[in-house]
């Protein structure tokens, strides 16, 4: 009888816990049944991101569902998750970033149009046009081009293979000379103060600036002449002056004051980063006003001496703060 008692009462228990975890409400419902939007919104993404589940996506409002699934596939970096979002400009913009984290352009070419060229051109301005072989991938023939043409004028001092200029436009191009003057890859164009130098190059062709470019950064006085007229007589002037690290840095400041508009922000990069490399001393770079030139100066004095110390004087730019920590890291150059 007490055996027969005791069974029963292990059996109630039983259904009794049964009951309980019947009623229990599962973490969607427990979303659901809050009061609040806000937080209701943040309960519902917090448990679509945590299960990876997209379809908790829809049970969000207005434009909800699409920025949910799209910070889902954007995490993850899934392209199948982009494509839940249709043929949506949400799904286009999705697919650009997922290229540009992954840094694979085929995920582009799933676009189509000019979705496609702006999302392969920013792959490879991401890559900060080194890869040729992406520029290819650009459907868009001036884009296409656009980006070669940053490739080769960059790789001419880069990889000190001063014939990359040679296929580079005998010509005016403002928009590329913009890019390359300023090292302007994010915004393709000048800053607001740059209309003075836009117009100021006009006589300049990109040709010619590359070859002075490379011959300044690779201190080859041969490729001056390349250059021509007034272009090739400031460079030649530079280099002579700091020829054997006998730099008179008045006589040098003044050369490149008098320098073509346009190249006046390269000759004094190449003149404060080379007293900063001799002398070890980052304030050299400071006094480089161009940013984008300042912050290449101290990314060589980190790398030349693999100090990441120099590196936290980057401001403003994650990009080339990172880059610089890698430098050094790697004494990379």
């Amino acid at each position: 009888m007490v055996l027969v008692g005791v069974a029963v009462l292990l059996l109630v228990v039983a259904v009794v816990v049964l009951l309980i975890g019947s009623i229990r409400p599962t973490p969607l419902q427990s979303c659901k049944s809050i009061v609040f939007s806000k937080q209701r919104y943040d309960c519902i993404y917090a448990l679509a991101n945590s299960t990876n589940n997209y379809s908790i996506c829809s049970l969000l409002a207005g434009s909800g569902p699409s920025q949910c699934i799209t910070l889902l596939a954007e995490r993850e970096v899934n392209a199948s998750g982009c494509g839940k979002l249709g043929s949506s400009p949400a799904y286009s913009s999705c697919m650009e970033n997922i290229s540009y984290m992954s840094h694979n352009v085929g995920y582009c070419l799933r676009l189509n149009g000019s979705n496609e060229s702006s999302c392969a051109f920013n792959v490879a301005k991401g890559e900060q046009f080194m890869n040729l072989s992406e520029c290819s991938d650009i459907r868009n023939a001036s884009s296409s081009l656009l980006c070669s043409d940053i490739y080769y004028y960059n790789a001419a001092s880069r990889l000190d293979a001063p014939n990359y200029c040679s296929y580079l436009p005998d010509v005016n191009n403002h928009t590329l000379l913009s890019i390359v003057e300023t090292k302007d890859y994010v915004n393709q164009t000048l800053a607001s103060e740059s209309q003075s130098i836009t117009t100021a190059i006009a006589n300049v062709t990109v040709s010619a600036s590359c070859y002075y470019n490379t011959a300044i950064l690779t201190k080859n006085r041969t490729l001056c002449s390349y250059s021509g007229g007034t272009l090739a007589a400031s460079c030649s002037g530079y280099l002579n002056s700091t020829t054997n690290n006998t730099l008179n840095f008045t006589d040098a400041l003044a050369l490149c004051s008098q320098s073509p508009y346009g190249t006046n922000d390269l000759c004094y990069y190449a003149l404060y980063t080379e007293k900063a490399l001799s002398q070890r001393n980052i304030s050299s770079c400071f006094s480089i006003a161009n940013s984008s030139y300042k912050d290449t100066c101290i990314v060589e004095l980190a790398s030349t001496y693999n100090d990441s110390s120099y590196c936290s004087s980057i401001a403003n730019n994650t990009t080339d703060q990172q880059a610089c920590y890698s430098s050094a890291s790697y004494g990379l150059k």
